[in-house]
């Protein structure tokens, strides 16, 4: 009599090629690695500042990334755009480690269902390894008593061969855990798709601010506490404080803090002139400036007057405004910022205008991400709890073959040809 403790290769183990790719590509060590780059990607989209989808496209909110970013980690700013870790929604890598994550989630799913479904009602091998050998004439009933009392379930497909798999709750959680895998996946390639972050911007009241999606948000009321955000459309309004967080529209809203902002128009002989706050503006009467920054400047042209300013934060008390000809570039006056200014024939008027700085981002998938990622977690734990197995018993003549595959297979399987042994010595005995 005889038992092996090793894997042993057998004729009825001979595998063609697609089942050798199918191993592959269902197998846990390809899924581990690519939910581990997953995961890299998700810790440093949660912890590093990531760049404005729009980019250098919105050249003010890349520019504040850009400073808030070589603050935070100098030298090693470079070294994270490089491998894309402070721009992980474009980052092609992450991306593609998402989409053969899905892939391979998908498939795990398929092979999870066809277990249910198929495998355990089949005596045939499939991936299953032959784990241990035995010489024993032991019965079909005492084998399926035995493997009862290991909490599986036995089906005897005849005199030779039987089947024992896991209980239902161990399929159940490998379906739920790879169909929440692909349900994360899915909805972080939504997100990668049509979300976006806008980064930190100024919205100064009665200047909308155009969002990536087209959409506007406007701050239309302030006082020293609240402020009243609208987004258009569909002209949702909400009332957030200082550093609160709110969703309108299902965008993201965080209000940072508080900035100073300026309404500016210009008249000439008591007539309003057209002010442009850059080339892509159109013409104006009234423009609106955020001085948000120490050392910020702004910049207006008055081409009717032939007059352009600067309005500048030097620091926290002492904000200055320098008038400039055009097309010469001659400084006509530098002077601290007043109520009025008044530059050769023109009346400028700087009236102060409730401003705040903000946050806002999109992210469709966020809720079937998050479902996702809970179905992920509670089925891993459940599948720790109940291993998935399948054992393939076979008698060949005096001898007792048993084919297994799952986890905690091992010990089992030469726990049943140790049973099988000792019952035959017993018999022998008897």
């Amino acid at each position: 009599m005889q038992i092996s403790a090793a894997q042993q290769h057998d004729p009825l183990e001979e595998r063609d090629l697609w089942r050798a790719v199918w191993q592959v590509l269902s197998g846990n060590a390809l899924f581990a690695a690519v939910l581990f780059v997953v995961a890299l990607g998700l810790v440093a989209r949660a912890t590093l500042p990531q760049m404005p989808t729009l980019g250098t496209e919105d050249p003010i909110a890349y520019s504040r990334w850009v400073a808030a970013s070589r603050q935070q980690f100098g030298e090693f700013h470079d070294v994270l755009t490089a491998l894309g870790l402070n721009h992980v929604m474009q980052a092609r890598w992450w991306l593609l480690a998402l989409a053969l994550a899905l892939v391979l989630a998908l498939l795990r799913l398929i092979e999870a269902l066809a277990w249910t479904i198929w495998v355990r009602r089949s005596a045939a091998l499939l991936d299953e390894v032959r784990l241990a050998v035995a010489h024993t004439p032991m019965p079909p009933e005492a084998l399926s008593l035995w493997l009862r009392n290991q909490g599986l379930r036995v089906r005897a497909h005849s005199d030779h061969a039987l089947t024992a798999t896991s209980r239902w709750q161990a399929d159940v959680a490998a379906a739920l855990l790879h169909g929440g895998v692909a349900l994360l996946c899915g909805a972080l390639l939504v997100d990668a798709r049509w979300g976006w972050i806008a980064g930190e911007r100024s919205l100064i009241a009665g200047a909308p601010l155009r969002l990536p999606d087209q959409r506007t948000l406007t701050l239309s009321s302030a006082d020293e506490a609240t402020y009243q955000l609208t987004l258009e459309p569909p002209g949702e309004t909400r009332v957030l404080r200082k550093g609160e967080r709110g969703t309108l529209g299902g965008i993201g809203v965080r209000i940072a803090r508080a900035v100073e902002g300026y309404r500016v128009s210009a008249e000439r002989a008591g007539q309003a002139l057209n002010l442009r706050a850059s080339n892509l503006a159109q013409p104006s009467t009234e423009v609106r400036v955020v001085l948000d920054e120490e050392g910020q400047e702004q910049f207006l042209a008055l081409p009717e007057a032939q007059l352009a300013l600067a309005l500048r934060r030097e620091n926290a008390n002492t904000r200055t405004v320098q008038a400039f000809a055009i097309p010469s570039g001659n400084v006509l006056t530098t002077t601290a910022l007043a109520p009025t200014l008044q530059v050769n024939e023109v009346r400028f008027t700087f009236q102060p205008a409730p401003a705040i700085s903000l946050e806002a981002w999109f992210f469709p998938g966020l809720a079937w991400a998050a479902l996702g990622a809970g179905l992920s977690a509670i089925s891993a734990l459940g599948m720790w709890r109940w291993s998935r197995q399948r054992l393939v018993v076979l008698r060949r003549g005096e001898w007792l073959e048993i084919y297994a595959r799952g986890r905690r297979v091992g010990p089992l399987a030469r726990a049943l040809a140790r049973e099988a042994e000792a019952l035959a010595r017993n018999s022998t005995l008897a």
